[in-house]
């Protein structure tokens, strides 16, 4: 089923994700909505669904799961009514889904449709969706190239190279080459 989960809290992550269920919850690679701050556990909860409804599991987490205010117990799946608020560590989103279709409630975008399709029955790994606190990830350096005579109208930025950063910085990348257009 394809759901869309509407981050609300904190401002400064505000957006919409469409994801398909089930879906893994947390910090480390395995989960496919990965939210990289220190409240949230390796493999916080899981998202699942059974005859149109949605369900929300915690899965041991250190600082739990919260759906409308109430803490979901340990390996104990809740219903998640559609337009329902989950809070996982300091992220906030609502759960919008329409229980008789296969489509979020709300209006899908071509692009959200297209990201909803390349990830598949459960996800896979071109799906990632990894959600980062300034703090929590370190910025890359860019460091302006030489410039030759030549060259000097149009001043070059030396991007960083796959030794200058691992392989979780790749949303740097595509940030900085976002900022350039």
């Amino acid at each position: 089923m394809i759901v869309r989960f509407v981050v609300v809290e904190p401002e400064s992550k505000k957006g919409s994700y469409t994801v398909r269920l089930p879906l893994l919850v947390g910090r480390n690679r395995e989960a496919k909505f990965r939210i990289q701050h220190e409240r949230v556990s390796r493999r916080h909860c899981q998202f699942t669904v059974e005859d149109g409804v949605v369900f929300v599991r915690d899965l041991g987490s250190t600082n739990g799961t919260h759906l409308e205010g109430t803490v979901v117990p340990v390996d104990h799946p809740l219903r998640v009514p559609p337009g329902a608020l989950v809070r996982v560590g300091s992220i906030a989103f609502l759960v919008e889904y329409d229980r008789f279709a296969e489509t979020p409630t709300v209006e899908l975008r071509a692009n959200d449709l297209a990201a909803a399709e390349a990830l598949g029955p459960g996800g896979d790994d071109r799906s990632d969706i990894d959600i980062r606190f300034e703090d929590d990830a370190p910025q890359a350096p860019i460091e302006a190239a030489p410039v030759d005579s030549a060259s000097a109208a149009a001043p070059s930025l030396r991007l960083p190279s796959s030794d200058d950063r691992n392989d979780d910085d790749g949303d740097e990348l595509r940030r900085l080459l976002e900022g350039l257009r």
